[in-house]
């Protein structure tokens, strides 16, 4: 079946992956394209990141996914009772206590 539906479309039956000479080379172009842009970009974000120290630093954090230290230090607490917390307000306190740190 792949054989026939192969000679149908016009390709050669017998090979197994055929690419056309002119999209080989147009990928390669286009790889090394890249790579250009890329070394530009790099030599772009290494000057950034001396320059700016700290944003480099909280780059990486947010890269890495983590949580500054202390982030939940200041995160509020409620013992329960009966007359408990309205959940707004609780949220409130919640959202604003990050800012803190």
């Amino acid at each position: 079946e792949v054989a026939a539906t192969k000679k149908v479309l016009g390709f050669d039956p017998k090979k197994s992956f055929d690419v056309a000479e002119s999209v080989i080379a147009h990928t390669r172009k286009l790889a090394a394209r890249s790579v250009d842009i890329r070394v530009a970009w790099q030599e772009k974000f290494d000057a950034w990141a001396a320059a700016n120290p700290e944003n480099k630093a909280l780059f990486d954090r947010l890269s890495r996914r983590e949580l500054p230290e202390g982030f939940d230090a200041e995160l509020p607490t409620w013992e329960p009772d009966d007359k408990g917390v309205a959940t707004r307000k609780a949220s409130e306190a919640t959202l604003q206590a990050p800012g803190k740190t």
